[in-house]
């Protein structure tokens, strides 16, 4: 996804091998937020000790940078550039300069998920796997080796996905959750006072958005709920439809077609006339979060997460920030976005080596590093306890960390077959078409059902 095109993606290639297929109940995090510390786990890795790798170790990285890439990162005169990979770069040089590292760049996404799969079934299997949406599939797959204590015990639960048997097997270093930023300037000229305006409701958001975008006459706009071909579009309307206590199933279920779904479905088709033509449903995310909303100026609203508030600062936005609005009786809700895991495939012929690359992510050194300066919400425990003093440049951040200590928050659902065609569906046949088209919804979701249910038998 472009919208997360500067946090790190991360895979290591070498040996051989595959995985069974076994139930989709990987998404949920590992325990309760609010423990101390995870619960140890059974892991049958190898030492937990960092020196137990080959100092010498050849290892090639799937990175979402090249090492070019990312030297450059060094001389980006860019404020709103995120330099976490740059950061883990150099700490791994430090921790173990005598690895021989090749970084390559597969991508991102879908891209990303089919490259990682066709690796491992042509024998050439990573020695870390990356990804955001498609890791609890692998975990659900039973390919993917139970991290080492020390690792469990380092991060946030929130941050940890587990396999069918309970087990955590992968670990995202960053991660957040949806807000919804605003540019108080346009409010003002739009007649609206940007620190009395109420967006609680959908109904709330949907009456300013609907105002501005009047008042604009064209030029500006008040901005609705993207609806992306892609998850870039279903991570946003799910947390959106999530309020009103509505989901897309998982394991042997899938839920389309349903008056819930109807209801936010209409509500994200009304929204996007508050977009410029075309722009909701484009595959590119940049158009809106960068382009339309913090640079030129011309989009009141945006749905993103927490990212965005840096880069929309560093360009001179006044900036406004509100959770995100609820349906009618409903409650709030969110879903896990920019939760980029790291996981080694249990094939790996390198484990140890793919686990002091997870550990140097990881460390209190890096994340801190990550958090005061580039204002992400970082998964090690100690940083996040000492979240006052590390994000004290950065209030939103507090109140996210306090929100990701005490609640437990999901990732997309996981279907137990053809995940990733049920999700195209969802997407592109659901999602996208509402706005792309004028088909009535509930003849979009009949129509979606039955082929996602076809899919998953």
């Amino acid at each position: 996804m472009s919208l997360l095109s500067l946090i790190l993606v991360l895979a290591v290639a070498l040996s051989a091998c595959g995985g069974k297929n076994n139930n989709g109940n990987a998404a949920s995090p590992s325990a309760s937020p609010s423990e101390s510390s995870a619960a140890p786990s059974e892991s049958s890795a190898p030492s937990d000790s960092p020196s137990a790798a080959d100092d010498n170790a050849e290892v090639t990285f799937v990175f979402y940078n090249t090492e070019d890439e990312i030297k450059a990162l060094r001389d980006n005169t860019d404020p709103g550039a995120n330099k976490t990979p740059l950061v883990i770069y150099d700490q791994l040089k430090k921790n173990y300069p005598n690895y021989k590292i090749n970084y390559q760049n597969w991508g991102w996404a879908e891209d990303l998920d089919s490259k990682q799969r066709a690796a491992i079934l042509s024998g050439n299997v990573p020695d870390i796997v990356r990804g955001e949406t498609f890791i609890p599939a692998y975990a659900s797959e039973g390919i993917l080796e139970p991290l080492p204590d020390d690792i469990v015990q380092m991060v946030n639960p929130n941050y940890l996905i587990k396999d069918n048997d309970g087990k955590p097997v992968a670990v995202a270093a960053e991660g957040t959750i949806f807000l919804l930023f605003y540019n108080k300037e346009l409010l003002r000229k739009s007649g609206i006072d940007p620190e009395t305006v109420k967006l609680d409701t959908w109904d709330d958001w949907k009456k300013v958005s609907d105002a501005i975008t009047a008042a604009g006459k064209g030029k500006f706009f008040g901005g609705g709920v993207p609806s992306h071909p892609h998850f870039g579009g279903s991570l946003r309307f799910t947390s959106i439809v999530r309020s009103i206590g509505q989901d897309f199933g998982g394991g042997d279920k899938v839920t389309i077609d349903t008056p819930a779904n109807i209801q936010a479905l209409q509500f994200l088709r009304d929204m996007d006339k508050n977009l410029p033509k075309g722009v909701g449903n484009n595959p590119d995310e940049g158009p809106i979060c960068c382009t339309l909303f913090e640079k030129e100026k011309s989009l009141a609203f945006v749905i993103n997460g927490t990212w965005a508030a840096r880069g929309a600062i560093a360009n001179g936005i006044d900036l406004g920030i509100a959770p995100l609005p609820v349906g009618p009786n409903g409650k709030p809700s969110n879903t896990r976005v920019g939760f980029v895991y790291s996981a080694v495939p249990k094939a790996s012929k390198n484990k140890e080596a793919a686990f002091n690359v997870l550990r140097t992510m990881l460390s209190k050194e890096v994340q801190s590093i990550m958090a005061s300066q580039y204002s992400v919400a970082v998964a090690n425990q100690e940083v996040q306890n000492d979240a006052a003093n590390v994000y004290k440049d950065y209030p939103w951040m507090q109140e996210i960390m306090k929100l990701l200590q005490t609640n437990e928050f999901q990732p997309l659902p996981v279907f137990n077959k053809n995940n990733a065609q049920i999700w195209d569906i969802i997407n592109s046949k659901v999602i996208a078409r509402t706005t792309i088209s004028n088909d009535p919804i509930d003849k979009i979701v009949k129509e979606a059902q039955v082929e996602a249910d076809s899919a998953l038998k």
